[in-house]
């Protein structure tokens, strides 16, 4: 699914932004960071202010100009990662670590005591019991198919669950305990890791995550935690839903905080505008 802040999920909002696959081609000019090399995973940090680009969904769009691809892990093959890496793109692979995505080929991997509520802003997804074992035998195999395929880091989103009415009485103590179990099995891995929920829900887990992705902070002003990434040196990566309309907007306010920017419509498609 195309990942929304919780806040916006508990509040029932609709993002605002077009579902064109219109590509922007904005450069990043003025980024001063070095390509990390694909492919060798923990072992490469993620510099902070790396250029990059985020898609979830449509026919992937390698030509960006960026250092880093974050996409989806099950929707793009092994030949498509091969490709970023050969142009030296760092690769992130995301899938829902939180909640059952019906349509996923392993999605009947898990019986049907630990699939809870439905997702308010999906009815065809439902949370987890990821305090049992079904839910971390089929987590440790996507991150084990993100390490065959060549993934550089993983991103597992939908991970704020003490925060959630799941239908499971899943407490902040359990959310940690989970969290650092899918940060362990990419690290043995040689693989990163990215935390995209709000930082401020878990206290200290920019110290098991090795960069985050701050999903329309500016929007729903709660930038501040993510400060907690960066004093630790774990780059934060934005992303904004709108258009080009919105650049004199939203960009100031990412330099503001020196993390790099792009505006994307609300399906996460190719779609891309780039801060300069």
């Amino acid at each position: 699914m195309p990942f929304r802040p919780w806040l916006a999920l508990l509040a029932a909002t609709a993002c605002a932004g077009t579902e064109s696959t219109l590509i922007t081609t904005l450069s990043d000019a003025g980024t001063d960071a070095s390509t990390p090399a694909g492919g060798s995973g923990a072992s490469t940090p993620v510099p902070p202010g790396t250029s990059w680009q985020i898609q979830l969904s449509g026919e992937l769009d390698d030509s960006y100009d960026v250092d880093l691809y974050d996409v989806d892990l099950h929707n793009n093959s092994e030949a498509d990662f091969a490709a970023l890496h050969a142009a030296g793109r760092f690769v992130a692979c995301y899938f829902s670590a939180g909640t059952l995505e019906a349509w996923r080929d392993d999605a009947d991997a898990v019986p049907d005591s630990v699939i809870g509520n439905p997702h308010p802003a999906y009815p065809s997804e439902s949370w987890l019991d990821v305090r049992d074992g079904a839910v971390r035998e089929l987590m440790e195999a996507r991150i084990e198919l993100a390490r065959a395929k060549g993934c550089d880091a993983i991103q597992p989103a939908n991970l704020a669950l003490s925060a959630v009415d799941s239908g499971f009485a899943i407490g902040e103590s359990e959310t940690i305990a989970y969290a650092e179990f899918l940060a362990n099995a990419a690290h043995t891995r040689g693989m990163q890791v990215a935390w995209s929920d709000e930082p401020g829900l878990l206290s200290g887990i920019e110290q098991s995550f090795d960069w985050g992705i701050a999903i329309q902070c500016i929007e729903f002003d709660s930038c501040a935690p993510w400060l907690g990434f960066a004093d630790a040196g774990k780059p934060v990566f934005m992303v904004e839903i709108g258009d080009e309309a919105d650049i004199d907007r939203l960009c100031p306010a990412a330099a503001s905080l020196r993390f790099p920017l792009v505006i994307k419509d609300s399906n996460y498609t190719a779609f891309r505008v780039g801060c300069p």
